[in-house]
């Protein structure tokens, strides 16, 4: 898939996700002292992997999208970086942002 290639070396280039991720600050009723590393670790990966996978969907379509979330679930490390239990509250947090911006919220697909 062309395009899928041309995303993926664009986006490794120029690490062009650091405006179009989820952060605390954009996200209504989220607590501003964010002081355990673990959930901040767990939401910095989710929003780049979100952002990631937004550019894909912007990008090339639905099937990209597809297929970069077969990849990210392969690397089998998304239960190291982002436990159950801390991926829970995260992805909750990601919620009341698609609600307030209206955006799309794609890192639930990582997730079966």
């Amino acid at each position: 898939m062309p395009c899928f290639k041309k995303v993926s070396d664009a986006i490794n280039v120029e690490q062009n996700c650091d405006d179009l991720g989820i952060f605390p600050a954009s996200i209504p009723d989220a607590d501003d002292g964010w002081v355990d590393s673990d959930m901040q670790y767990c939401q910095r990966v989710l929003s780049d992997m979100n952002c990631f996978l937004s550019i894909f969907f912007d990008q090339c379509g639905r099937r990209a999208v597809d297929t970069a979330v077969e990849i990210i679930q392969k690397g089998g490390t998304l239960d190291d970086q982002c436990p159950k239990d801390i991926r829970r509250d995260v992805l909750h947090l990601f919620n009341l942002w698609k609600i307030e911006t209206g955006k799309q919220v794609y890192v639930h697909e990582l997730f079966p």
